[in-house]
Formats: C-alpha cells, structure tokens, sequence
C-alpha cells in the first residue's frame, strides 16, 4: 500500500485517470494539494503517444510536477510514456489498474 505523499507547492504532485462521457473520452489531471482539475479531451485518440503530448501541454501550462500518480492503464505503462517520465524527471507511481480506490484521488476529480 502505498502512503499519500505531502506536496509543499500547487502542482508538485499530481494524479491523472481516464474517463469516458458521453461516448467521449477525456483526461482529468488532479493537483494534489488543491485538487484543481484540469480536463483535457481526448477525440478518438488515448494512446501512449497522445497522452504524451497532453501531458506536454499540461506541463507548458501549470509547470513540471515532481510526482504523478496513474493507474496501471495501457497509455501510461507503455515504454513510450514511461520514458517521457525518466527524461522529464518525474517520478511516476502506479496503482492497481482493476482497483480503482488504489489511485482514489484520480478517481474523485473523475
């Protein structure tokens, strides 16, 4: 089981989850501290090299967190995303993919 970190500054850790409205799918991105949310949407497209580039939006927006939570969702275990966290300098914790309380605060802003 893995604890909740303490995050000191807004957007320093944040948690991120798929999910579906509609018919439509979307990204939400939480901050840790605040918990605001950005919603990002997706199209018809939710790879590992879309969420990438989401990210990278992200990222130009609010700034570089140091800690992203996700579950165990094929976007974010891909190799492609994976590296996109070691050359960003982002630790990158995954919870349970079939257990959606292991990553719960993803799961409130859904």
């Amino acid at each position: 089981m893995q604890n909740d970190d303490n995050p000191t500054r807004p957007f320093e850790s944040v948690s991120a989850d798929f999910f579906t409205v509609a018919g439509k799918s979307f990204l939400v991105i939480a901050d840790r501290l605040s918990g605001w949310p950005v919603i990002v949407p997706c199209g018809a497209s939710s790879t590992a090299s879309r969420t990438t580039r989401m990210f990278c939006c992200y990222f130009r927006d609010v700034g570089v967190p140091l800690r992203l939570r996700t579950d165990g969702g094929p976007q974010f275990t891909r190799y492609e995303f994976q590296e996109f966290m070691k050359r960003w300098g982002i630790h990158h914790l995954v919870s349970s993919l079939h257990y959606p309380q292991s990553n719960g605060h993803a799961e409130a802003a859904v």
